[in-house]
C-alpha cells in the first residue's frame, strides 16, 4: 500500500530523433521508496504551439489596431511619422529607428523622421539613391531585409552608422496600394532577435504607414 504520497506538476522540454517536445505530468514522490518517483505525462507540443500561435496573433492584431489609431490621430505628416515611429519602436522593444521617404522626382530616399541615433548619424544617412545601402535596396526590390549585426554588415556603408554598435536591424519598405512611398528602418543595440513574426507584423505595419502617408 502506497501513503504519504506527496507531488507537484511540471512542463519540460526533451530533444527525441523527430525534434524538441514538450511534456507535461504530475510526479509523485513516494516516502516508502526513497528515491522513487512516478509520473504520468502527456505530449502538449502541438497544444503550447498552438497557444502560442493564439497569444501571438492576438498581440500583433492589438498592435496594429494601436498603428492604425496612431495613424488616423492626425494629417500633420511630421505628427504621424513621429507618433508611429514611438508605437512601432516600443511594440517592437527597440530603441531606435528612422524613416525615409521617397522624393519621387529626384529618385532618392530622404530621411523624413529618426529616434534614438545622433543628428551626425542621421546626416551621413540622411539621402540614399534607390538600390543604395540597406533602405535602398530595399525599396528597389520591395522586400524586407532583417539583418543580425548592423555593426558588421557590409552592405552598410556609412562608418559613423557602423560606430553606433546597433546590432538586431530590420528595414521595411512603406507600401500603399499604388506605389512605395518610402521605407522604415529600426535598430537595436542590445541582442533583439527579429523573428520571422517580427517581420511579418512590420510588413503589415508598413502597408498601414504607406497607406496613411499616401492619402496625406
Amino acid at each position: 500500500k502506497l501513503s504519504n504520497v506527496q507531488g507537484f506538476f511540471s512542463r519540460f522540454n526533451i530533444h527525441t530523433p523527430r525534434g524538441s517536445r514538450i511534456l507535461e505530468g504530475n510526479f509523485h514522490f513516494i516516502e516508502e521508496r526513497p528515491g522513487t518517483t512516478i509520473a504520468l505525462l502527456r505530449d502538449v507540443t502541438d497544444k503550447v504551439n498552438l497557444e502560442d500561435r493564439l497569444l501571438r496573433q492576438n498581440q500583433d492584431l492589438a498592435a496594429l489596431n494601436l498603428i492604425s489609431k496612431t495613424l488616423s490621430s492626425s494629417m500633420d505628416l511630421e505628427k504621424i511619422l513621429q507618433n508611429t515611429l514611438a508605437q512601432v519602436l516600443r511594440i517592437m522593444t527597440i530603441e531606435t529607428g528612422w524613416i525615409y521617404l521617397l522624393d519621387e522626382e529626384r529618385q532618392v530616399l530622404r530621411v523624413a523622421y529618426s529616434h534614438g541615433i545622433p543628428d551626425e548619424v542621421v546626416q551621413s544617412i540622411r539621402e540614399l539613391k534607390l538600390g543604395e545601402g540597406i533602405a535602398g535596396r530595399v525599396a528597389v526590390k520591395g522586400e524586407p531585409i532583417i539583418i543580425e549585426d548592423a555593426s558588421e554588415d557590409p552592405r552598410i556603408y556609412s562608418l559613423a552608422f557602423k560606430k553606433q554598435g546597433i546590432k538586431s536591424f530590420a528595414s521595411i519598405p512603406l507600401y500603399s496600394r499604388t506605389r512605395l512611398i518610402g521605407v522604415m528602418n529600426i535598430g537595436s543595440f542590445g541582442k533583439r532577435i527579429i523573428t520571422p513574426d517580427d517581420e511579418r507584423l512590420l510588413v503589415a505595419i508598413g502597408v498601414h504607414m504607406g497607406t496613411v502617408m499616401e492619402n496625406i
